[in-house]
């Protein structure tokens, strides 16, 4: 299974979509820092566009190790954030 998280209106061909918000119609509905609803290396492939720079800091680690958690051996991440966003963040 391949995931594209924070899916919003948004789905690559392939992928089945995450979303914390049922209103936008993704596959899954969950929060990406609790997928406790994938099992261990069930996705081979997880895309995160424009998501995590709106996880509070250090939160964010939480997203991530759930990343690597349902990953298969060998998967891929993309992490794609956009980076406007992300520096305001911070600053």
């Amino acid at each position: 299974m391949k995931l594209y998280v924070g899916s919003r209106d948004y789905c690559p061909e392939g992928y089945k979509t995450v979303d914390i918000d049922a209103h936008y119609h993704p596959d899954i509905v969950a929060d990406i820092c609790d997928l406790s609803c994938i099992k261990d290396g069930e996705a081979e492939a997880v895309t995160a566009n424009a998501v995590l720079e709106h996880i509070e800091w250090p939160l964010s680690f939480k997203a991530l190790s759930e990343f690597a958690r349902i990953l298969n051996r060998g998967g891929a991440t993309s992490l794609r954030p956009r980076y406007g966003a992300l520096m305001q963040a911070y600053n």
